[in-house]
């Protein structure tokens, strides 16, 4: 068993991209490492580059592939890749918007956190945040 999250990467006037993760989605694994790989890739690439990148990726539909938090970084900087995932069985899902420049996670019907790139950049992670469902 894992606990299984999806992760959309939002793409302006394009499909968005969706990965689907098997293991470990909750905040404190997959939301952290989501941010701290996020962090990485906002202090080495300009946000322009990362959102160009992010429209030249192919769009197909892919089986349930397992998705890494670490593979954020390979994913947007290396465009010649494939990623649509449509998987529907999972309990968070994570958005990340490049444009509007949030990462907000969702526990299905529990919470949901946003965090800011500012936030991110200063070093928070989901699990320093509170939910703003009550």
């Amino acid at each position: 068993m894992g606990t299984r999250s999806r992760i959309i990467i939002k793409r302006k006037n394009k499909d968005d991209l969706y990965f689907w993760a098997h293991y470990d989605g909750y905040y404190s694994y997959m939301g952290n490492k989501l941010c701290e790989n996020l962090k990485l890739l906002l202090e080495n690439y300009n946000i322009n580059e990362i959102i160009n990148n992010i429209y030249l990726i192919h769009d197909n539909y892919l089986s349930c592939n397992d998705f890494s938090p670490y593979d954020l970084d390979y994913i947007i900087m290396n465009k010649d890749n494939n990623y649509l995932n449509n998987c529907d069985d999972f309990i968070y899902i994570y958005t990340i918007d490049f444009e509007n420049k949030y990462i907000k996670g969702v526990e299905v019907g529990e919470s949901r956190i946003k965090l800011s790139f500012n936030d991110i950049l200063n070093g928070y992670i989901f699990t320093d945040c509170e939910s703003d469902l009550e």
